[in-house]
């Protein structure tokens, strides 16, 4: 299949689609929070603990 811009198209698969959501998500409450006054904080912890249990 071509798209309009000449190129073949290529399925990148759901993890990539899932991890750019994620991505959005936390930008846009990283936005929400900074015109609050407030910081999003990553928690390394909880973030290597939502990895292990999804994969």
């Amino acid at each position: 299949m071509m798209l309009t811009k000449g190129e073949e198209y290529t399925d990148k698969g759901q993890d990539y689609y899932e991890e750019r959501y994620r991505e959005r998500v936390l930008h846009h409450l990283a936005k929400k929070a900074e015109k609050m006054g407030m910081k999003l904080v990553l928690n390394e912890e909880t973030n290597l603990n939502l990895y292990k249990s999804n994969g």
